[in-house]
């Protein structure tokens, strides 16, 4: 069976280690096939390396390693050993412009721009991003208006927060709004059980065009509220043993149906 020509992007979230895999009875339907769906992880996969022609290899010249001269070498050992003892406090830093200095005073301006600043609580948004995906948002403050309001986006990339006890570095995305609230954006893909629905029973319609047959399924465990396109877009499956990242197309088709996802595999028998 030939593989499904749906592009696989490792943009995919990953499904979260607490989703449990549900069973799904099987639907009859008239004139068509019914399989069974599995639900493992998202897997993906790399592109295949090709080997150069033994000619081509053969051609190449090789690289010789080529040592510093003597001197240059030299000289950069001395500085990075002046550098050390410049940091001990053993020497004082005999120029403003070294290496030493200018890593320090990096050092005092991410502490001045951080003195004081703080994080509040961080707070999801009530639906999901995503499949696996859930925003986050916390407004940033400081006992220094004055230095927030002057350098209040360098702040908000400098400021660590922590969820679901990890510690994320800076947030994804800094806003400040009309009223001058500065807001962190963290996209969290871990640890969101609630965001990670699946996919029904999967039916094989058969073939839809020249080379392609179509199979489709069911989105089950969306919640309420929940925009339909971005998780069935988002949600991977697995069918017939291969792993597939997203449907090829989503259709709503309301209450009693639902969300379908929709594949389009190509297949020998619809030549």
């Amino acid at each position: 069976m030939m593989h499904n020509p749906v592009k696989h992007t490792a943009a995919a979230s990953t499904a979260p280690d607490t989703l449990q895999e549900e069973h799904i009875p099987m639907l009859s339907a008239s004139n068509h096939v019914v399989l069974e769906i599995d639900h493992p992880p998202p897997q993906y996969s790399q592109a295949d390396s090709q080997p150069l022609e033994p000619d081509v290899v053969a051609s190449r010249p090789r690289r010789r390693f080529q040592p510093k001269p003597l001197h240059v070498r030299i000289l950069w050992t001395a500085a990075i050993f002046l550098c050390i003892l410049q940091n001990f406090g053993i020497v004082p830093t005999l120029f403003s412009t070294s290496t030493c200095s200018i890593r320090e005073r990096d050092h005092q301006e991410v502490a001045r721009l951080k003195r004081g600043a703080y994080w509040t609580d961080p707070a999801g948004d009530e639906h999901c991003g995503a499949f696996g995906v859930r925003y986050y948002r916390a407004r940033l403050r400081s006992d220094d208006s004055v230095a927030l309001e002057k350098d209040w986006l360098e702040t908000c990339y400098l400021m660590p927060m922590t969820i679901h006890g990890r510690q994320l570095e800076k947030p994804d995305r800094c806003e400040r709004r009309d009223d001058g609230q500065v807001w962190g954006i963290w996209r969290v893909d871990f640890g969101e059980p609630t965001c990670a629905p699946y996919w029904g029973t999967v039916t094989d319609l058969g073939c839809v065009s020249t080379g392609l047959a179509r199979l489709q399924s069911r989105l089950l465990g969306i919640q309420h509220g929940d925009n339909w396109k971005n998780m069935c877009s988002t949600t991977p499956a697995k069918l017939l043993g291969v792993q597939y990242d997203h449907p090829t197309h989503c259709e709503d088709k309301g209450f009693v149906s639902g969300v379908i996802g929709m594949w389009d595999i190509e297949r020998t028998e619809c030549n």
